[in-house]
């Protein structure tokens, strides 16, 4: 879709155009900052926290790559609210595998999809009962689910953690049909890695409870 002759729109054909020139110029004066973008390109388009781009013990080249990739405006900074964004056509683009682009080769796309599901999993309070946590669970809530929409059964087994955690915060906010939907996928995930015949599959202990059996 992503390629110069298979884009449809004008702004997808844009994009693929300055594509490879852009990435090719900041790969070479920070090599990191492909991999950022492309592990940005998991989350939503818009008020991104800057904590799941880059954080306080990230060495300088991340924090370096983040200032050219907002330099080149792929990136815009909202410095008050302390956020990012990324336009959702650069997204789709940096997510989509192309064995012919060096900047988008299957191994570099699994790569930054498994280190955006890192990030944010670090970023996630450790628990969702107090009302103090609530805030940021809101901000991340967006990029959970832009994660979990963007990835297949096959490949996510590693935002089962995730999904779980984020279900016990839906269901605490009176949302126990979207809890539910993050149960369902957090099972689905488990059973992939772990087996239907493990002791965590979906034996009768661990099927989803029905919305209208809470």
């Amino acid at each position: 879709m992503y390629r110069q002759g298979a884009a449809t729109t004008p702004a997808e054909r844009t994009i693929a155009r300055i594509w490879n020139i852009t990435l090719d110029r900041v790969t070479h004066l920070q090599p990191e900052a492909a991999g950022l973008l492309r592990t940005l390109a998991w989350y939503a388009p818009d008020h991104i926290p800057d904590t799941l781009a880059v954080r306080p013990d990230d060495p300088p080249a991340m924090h370096a790559a983040l200032g050219l990739l907002t330099a080149y405006n792929i990136v815009t900074p909202d410095p008050a609210t302390q956020t990012l964004a990324v336009h959702r056509l650069v997204q789709a683009l940096a997510r989509t595998p192309d064995p012919d682009d060096p900047h988008r080769t299957p191994t570099v796309i699994t790569q930054a999809r498994d280190q955006a599901t890192t990030n944010l999993h670090t970023a996630l309070p450790t628990t969702w009962t107090t009302p103090d946590t609530w805030s940021t669970w809101r901000t991340l809530l967006p990029h959970i689910d832009a994660l979990t929409d963007h990835t297949t059964k096959d490949t996510d087994t590693t935002t089962t953690d995730i999904l779980h955690r984020t279900a016990g915060f839906l269901n605490n906010q009176g949302q126990p049909a979207r809890a539910i939907t993050h149960l369902q996928r957090a099972l689905t995930d488990r059973v992939l890695a772990l087996g239907e015949d493990h002791p965590w599959g979906p034996g009768p202990r661990h099927r989803p409870v029905r919305a209208d059996r809470r």
